[in-house]
């Protein structure tokens, strides 16, 4: 008799660590989600920031090369672009010179 009710403690132990496990999992599975909705939520913030300040950049470069045209100043660009081509005609004259001697 003492045997049947050591089994049978064994089987309600097991059953009641069956239980509060699936009572655990449940909670931290419950917590998990909460934390995984609000990470989805700081990073969706996070994008809209990235994106916005992306536009606002775009719009401010737009901007400054309207303002630098409008005031007739060169771009860095149209500088190297100015460079390139005195570099090429001081090329050719000094060629000339050199065959007219």
């Amino acid at each position: 008799m003492e045997e049947r009710g050591f089994i049978e403690k064994s089987i309600l132990c097991s059953l009641g660590a069956i239980a509060l496990a699936e009572e655990k999992i449940s909670k931290v599975l419950g917590e998990l989600e909460q934390k995984g909705e609000k990470k989805q939520k700081e990073l969706a913030q996070q994008l809209k920031k990235k994106e916005s300040i992306a536009k606002m950049e775009s719009t401010l470069n737009k901007a400054a090369k309207r303002l630098l045209k409008k005031l007739d100043i060169p771009t860095y660009s149209e500088i190297k672009e100015l460079k390139s081509e005195i570099k090429s005609l001081k090329e050719m004259l000094e060629k000339n010179e050199k065959s007219q001697r």
